[in-house]
C-alpha cells in the first residue's frame, strides 16, 4: 500500500489520465478514495485546557459539547501529548491480569499509552514513536499491543507485561517480506493471529499474522484477492462453521466479502454482499450472537442517504449476507468505526460525535446516548471522532478525535452534586479562619463520607483538609488564617463508594477553583452605568452605518440586545437606531485613563454583547493599554455568543498599572455581509483594601474598649460604621462575634 502522499498523487494522476506507467498505483488509489479525500480536507487541532469529571450534561451539554445520557470522566486534547501532535487518529484499550486498564491512542507521530483505571485521572504511561501519517492503528493480543501505521515501520510490538508497575516497552519494529505500511490492523484473540488490512503487500488484501512468538510477529499467508480496508475475524464454536476462523472484510466499493481464514495458506471467499447504495464499505462489526453484522459506508452519506447510514446484514448464513434494515442517528455526518457490548453498538461518527445504540431488536435500532466531539459541525466530511472503545469491563468507554485528542465517557448520568447553602467567602478578615460548608447530594451514586476534603491553593504551595461532617447534613473544613491581601484558590473534592473522584468547580484546579482573598473591602475606584458621560471615546469613523452609540437596546433585530447588562436602561451599542447593526469598521470604544498608580490587585470589569448572524465577522477584541493608548495589548479576543457575558479582568496581568491605563473595545464587519451586534456595560474598577488589625473596629490605630463597643453596635444594627459579617459568609450572627473575641483578645501586633 503507498504512503498517504503517494496514494493522494496517485489519484490526481489517475484522474488527469496521466498514469501511463502506473496501473497498479491507479487501482490501488481507486480503492483507497476515501482516504484521500481525508488528504485533501486540512486538519487544524483545536488548543485546550484538559477536563476532569465525572460531568453530567448541564442544558444538553458537558464542557461546551452536546451531550445525553453520558458523563464524561476525562478529555485530555492533542496539545496535552508528547511530541507537538497535529491530528489523532484510532484508539483501543486492554486489561490485564490485574483488572487495571489501559488506553492506546493513535496521533501523527506514534501511540500514546495511558492508565484510565481511574477514568477521571488518566496517566500517560509511555509513547511509542513512528513516521507521520494521518492514519495508525493498535491491536492486542495477549499482553502485547501491536501497531501500524501507513507511515511505514512494518508492525510496531509493544510488551504491556509491566503497564501495572507503569512501564511498556516498545519492543521492535518488525518488517518482513517486503512489509512496511498498513492502513488497519485486526485481531482474533481466540485464535491468537493478527490480520494487516490494506498493507503495502498482498494486493492490499488481508495478510494474517502469527503471535506465536509475541515479540516476532510473522506473516503465515494472505488472501490477495482484493483490497481490504478493515476487517473482524472470529472463531465460531457451533453451528455450521464451529472450528472454522472466518473473516468478515469491508472491501469499499464491493461491500462484505466473508472469507474463510481457518488455513492460513489457503484463504478462499465464501460469499459476499454489496447492500444497496455501496460507495465505500468502511468498517463491521457483528452483533454478540453473530447473526447480525452492523456495516458503515464511509461515502454514502451525501450520495446514497441524506443521514448518517448503518446498515443491518443478516449473517446468519456467513456465505449467503444479504440486509435486512438499516438505522441512523438523524446526524448528516459520515459514520466511521462501530462496535458491539452485549445489546449496545457504540459508533464513532466524524462529526456527531459518539452515538450509542440499543440493539437489542436489531432491526429496530434505538440511539440512547451520545457525545458530539465536534460540536461546531454537522455535516459530511472527515473531521471529529475516529473511533471508540467500549470493551472494558468497568464500563469505561475511549473515544478518539482528530482534532481536539482523547475522550473518556461511561453511560448514564450518575454524580454526586455540590452545592454551598451559606454561601461562600468572597474576601476574609486577615488573622482569622473562615469556615466553609458543602452538601453534598447522591444523584445516583453513593458518597463516601470519608473521601470529602478542601484543597487550597496559595502562593505557598497546597494545603489538603479533610471535612468533617456537621450533623445537619453538610460538610466543614476551615481557610486558614492568611494576611493581609493574600489569595486563596481553592476547591471541594470527593469520592462516590464505586471510587470515582469528583470535583467542584468544574475542572478545578486545571481551569482554577473558588477564588477568595484576605481583605477587609473594596475601594471603587470607577464605576459607570452609562447613565452619563465620563468621557468614554468612540470611533466610529471607519463604519458606514452602526457605530458605537450610548443608547438603550431595543432588541431590533435577531442578534441585537433587547436591554443593557446591568438594568440601569443604558448602554454602550452598535446602532443609535433599532435594527441597525454594524457594517464596515473597525469600530472602537476607548474608556477614559484610569490611575491604578500602586495598585497592583486593581480588576476591571465589564459586561459584553457581541453576536452575529450569517457570515461571521472578526471576533470583537478587548485590549488595554498603560501609556495612554500609544500601545495596546489584546486581553481576550470574543466569538460570537448569545446574551450579555461578564467579565473580571486583573490589570496587572496584562500591562503595568500605571495612572495612563485605558480599556479599549473592537468590533468590525468589514465585509458587510453579516449582521453584527456589539455591546458594552456595567464597567467597574475596583481594588482590595485591607486593614491589618480588624480588631481595631474603630479604625483609631488604637486597641481599646471603644473598638468592642463600636463592633458590638454594628452586630446589633444601631450602627453601621463596618462590616460586621466577619467571616464572610453573608450572615451576622454570633460566628462572627465570637471570631471578634478572638481577634480583639490576640490583639495587634
Amino acid at each position: 500500500m503507498h504512503s498517504p502522499n503517494k496514494a493522494f498523487f496517485s489519484v490526481l494522476l489517475c484522474a488527469a489520465g496521466l498514469a501511463i506507467s502506473l496501473p497498479a498505483a491507479c487501482a490501488m488509489a481507486q480503492m483507497q478514495n476515501s482516504d484521500w479525500r481525508k488528504l485533501a480536507d486540512p486538519i487544524d487541532l483545536v488548543p485546550a485546557e484538559p477536563v476532569f469529571g465525572p460531568l453530567t450534561p448541564q442544558e444538553g451539554e458537558i464542557a461546551g459539547f452536546p451531550a445525553s445520557n453520558v458523563t464524561l470522566m476525562a478529555w485530555l486534547p492533542l496539545t496535552e501529548f508528547p511530541n507537538n501532535q497535529h491530528s489523532g487518529n484510532d484508539c483501543w484499550g486492554y486489561t490485564s491480569p490485574s483488572g487495571r486498564e489501559y488506553a492506546f491512542y493513535g496521533m501523527q507521530s506514534g501511540f500514546s499509552v495511558l492508565d484510565v483505571t481511574d477514568p477521571t485521572s488518566p496517566a500517560q504511561l509511555g509513547f511509542v514513536p513512528g513516521n507521520n501519517s494521518v492514519w495508525r492503528d493498535i491491536k492486542v493480543i495477549g499482553q502485547y499491543a501491536y501497531g501500524v501505521s501507513e507511515g511505514g515501520l512494518g508492525i510496531q510490538v509493544i510488551d504491556l507485561r509491566q503497564a501495572d508497575s507503569g512501564v511498556v516497552t516498545h519492543v521492535r519494529n518488525k518488517m518482513q517480506n517486503g512489509h512496511t505500511s498498513t492502513h488497519n490492523i485486526a485481531s482474533n484473540p481466540d485464535s491468537g493471529y493478527l490480520y494487516l488490512c490494506g498493507a503495502n503487500i498482498a494486493n492490499g488484501g488481508l495478510v494474517a499474522v502469527s503471535t506465536d512468538d509475541p515479540e516476532n510477529p510473522t506473516i503465515v499467508g494472505a488472501w490477495t484477492g482484493r483490497y481490504v480496508h478493515d476487517a473482524q475475524i472470529v472463531t465460531y464454536d457451533s453451528g455450521p462453521y464451529a472450528g472454522r476462523e472466518i473473516a468478515y472484510c469491508c472491501v469499499a466499493g464491493s461491500g462484505v466479502n466473508v472469507i474463510d481464514v481457518t488455513d492460513k495458506s489457503n484463504m478462499f471467499r465464501i460469499g459476499s454482499f454489496a447492500y444497496p447504495g455501496t460507495h465505500y464499505c468502511h468498517q463491521a462489526w457483528l452483533s454478540e450472537d453473530r447473526r447480525y453484522l452492523f456495516t458503515n459506508d464511509e461515502m454514502d452519506e451525501g450520495t446514497s442517504f441524506a443521514v448518517t447510514t448503518t446498515h443491518v446484514l443478516d449473517v446468519s448464513n456467513p456465505a449467503a449476507p444479504y440486509e435486512v434494515t438499516t438505522f441512523t442517528s438523524g446526524s448528516a455526518s459520515t459514520d466511521h468505526n462501530l462496535y458491539v457490548v452485549g445489546d449496545k453498538a457504540f459508533e464513532a461518527n466524524y462529526m456527531s460525535g459518539l452515538r450509542v445504540f440499543d440493539v437489542s431488536n436489531p432491526l429496530d435500532a434505538q440511539q440512547i446516548a451520545y457525545l458530539d466531539t465536534s460540536p461546531d459541525l454537522d455535516q459530511v466530511g472527515y473531521h471529529g471522532a475516529w473511533s471508540n472503545y467500549p470493551f472494558f469491563a468497568s464500563g469505561t468507554i475511549l473515544v478518539s478525535d482528530i482534532e481536539r485528542g482523547l475522550f473518556i465517557l461511561r453511560l448514564g448520568e450518575d454524580r454526586l452534586d455540590f452545592s454551598f447553602p451559606d454561601g461562600l467567602p468572597e474576601q476574609i478578615i486577615p488573622g482569622a479562619p473562615a469556615q466553609v460548608r458543602a452538601v453534598i447530594d447522591g444523584n445516583g451514586a453513593t458518597l463516601e463520607p470519608d473521601s470529602v476534603e478542601l484543597v487550597v491553593l496559595t502562593a505557598g504551595g497546597q494545603s489538603v483538609s479533610a471535612m468533617s461532617p456537621d450533623g445537619a447534613g453538610g460538610f466543614v473544613a476551615d481557610l486558614p488564617a492568611g494576611v493581609c491581601l493574600e489569595e486563596y484558590d481553592f476547591h471541594f473534592r470527593a469520592k462516590d463508594t464505586a471510587g470515582r473522584s469528583y470535583v467542584e468547580p468544574f475542572n478545578a484546579p486545571v481551569s482554577g477553583g473558588f477564588q477568595t482573598r484576605v481583605a477587609t473591602g473594596t475601594e471603587v475606584i470607577f464605576a459607570d452605568d452609562f447613565q452619563s458621560d465620563q468621557g468614554w471615546l468612540a470611533d466610529n469613523s471607519q463604519a458606514t452605518s452602526g457605530g458605537w452609540a450610548r443608547v438603550q437596546p431595543t432588541g431590533g433585530n435577531a442578534v441585537e440586545p433587547s436591554d443593557d447588562a446591568d438594568g440601569s436602561g443604558l448602554a454602550f451599542v452598535t446602532g443609535a437606531n433599532p435594527g441597525e447593526s454594524l457594517h464596515g469598521g473597525p469600530v472602537t470604544l476607548t474608556s477614559p485613563a484610569f490611575d491604578f498608580t500602586g495598585r497592583e490587585l486593581a480588576e476591571v470589569h465589564f459586561s459584553l454583547w457581541y453576536d452575529v448572524e450569517g457570515i461571521p465577522a472578526p471576533q470583537m477584541e478587548v485590549e488595554l493599554s498603560d501609556d495612554n493608548g500609544a500601545t495596546w495589548t489584546l486581553v481576550e479576543a470574543f466569538p460570537r455568543e448569545s446574551g450579555w457575558r461578564a467579565r473580571d479582568v486583573r490589570v496587572a496581568d496584562f500591562v503595568q498599572p500605571t495612572s495612563q491605563v485605558r480599556l479599549r473595545f473592537t468590533a468590525s464587519n468589514v465585509l458587510g455581509v453579516a449582521t453584527v451586534e456589539a455591546g458594552v456595560d456595567d464597567i467597574r474598577v475596583t481594588s482590595p483594601l485591607c486593614d491589618a488589625c480588624t480588631a481595631d473596629y474603630n479604625g483609631d490605630g488604637e486597641l481599646t474598649t471603644q473598638d468592642f463597643l463600636a463592633y458590638l453596635n454594628d452586630f446589633t444594627g444601631s450602627t453601621n460604621i463596618g462590616n460586621p459579617d466577619l467571616n464572610g459568609d453573608g450572615a451576622v450572627n454570633t460566628q462572627d462575634f465570637l471570631l471578634f473575641l478572638n481577634l480583639y483578645a490576640a490583639g495587634c501586633d
